[in-house]
């Protein structure tokens, strides 16, 4: 029996989903702008599944060497705030697991490092200051006389 030949266009239009595996129209699937036109593998009912199902928060506890349980207790034992301005976690932004960068220096962690939970504008700027208390105090020092 022959192949069924699959024109150009046809490929185009459509694309195979990799998690449901149903054959959907291009416009289903979400465009990555930096690659062109390319398209990402999930379709969007996918992506939106995978969010609301939690997949990516899983994800989080993987890469941080921790179970979901450590989680919520560092989030109890923080009131479910940040551990330096107290601001509460939105849906947009969560709270993110500080890790020390002296025990594990890249974006993974072992797990025995956690410091705390912190919101991202927080977790950002003690990364951008090296994780140093030292320089931390002369830059809190440098807005209280400005």
């Amino acid at each position: 029996m022959p192949r069924k030949r699959v024109l150009k266009t046809q490929w185009r239009e459509q694309k195979r989903c990799t998690w449901c595996k149903t054959i959907k129209p291009i416009n289903e699937f979400y465009e990555i702008r930096t690659l062109g036109y390319a398209r990402h593998a999930w379709c969007k009912d996918c992506v939106r599944a995978a969010a609301r199902d939690d997949y990516w928060q899983r994800r989080k506890y993987r890469k941080h060497g921790i179970t979901q349980e450590v989680y919520q207790k560092l989030l109890a034992a923080q009131d479910g705030m940040c551990g330096i301005c107290r601001c509460e976690p939105t849906e947009e932004f969560p709270l993110a697991l500080d890790h020390d960068h002296r025990c594990c220096p890249g974006k993974r962690s072992c797990g025995k490092c956690c410091r705390g939970l912190l919101c991202p504008k927080c977790n950002q700027g003690i990364g951008l200051l090296g994780d140093d208390p030292a320089r931390l105090v002369r830059a809190a020092e440098y807005l209280r006389a400005a």
